[in-house]
């Protein structure tokens, strides 16, 4: 029963110890999808992030302004909309101004 015991323990840590080796190689692989998303992440995250938060920005406020009669819902989803643009041109404009990542804070 003993020698059953150590030689379960010794196959035990003998597949612990060439398991890091296929692990790795694993993870250097990396996922199809993550090339494509880093892309669209770098180009999302530039001037592109702040041009399309000021072009919302604008957008949203002349709907409230000059929308006349708009229905609740409506509303909520043009503030909606504002909130997201100004979150994400703050981190545009919190780099242009102070030469930061917001994500170093």
């Amino acid at each position: 029963m003993k020698n059953r015991l150590a030689a379960l323990l010794l196959l035990g840590a003998l597949a612990f110890l060439a398991l890091p080796d296929r692990v790795s190689a694993a993870q250097a692989q990396g996922l199809p999808w993550e090339g494509p998303l880093a892309k669209l992440q770098a180009s999302l995250s530039g001037p592109v992030a702040g041009a399309i938060s000021i072009i919302a920005i604008v957008i949203c406020g002349a709907a409230l302004i000059f929308g006349g009669e708009i229905n609740e819902f409506t509303k909520k989803m043009i503030f909606v909309v504002l909130v997201i643009s100004v979150i994400a041109g703050a981190v545009t404009l919190y780099d242009t101004f102070w030469g930061a990542s917001a994500a170093l804070i």
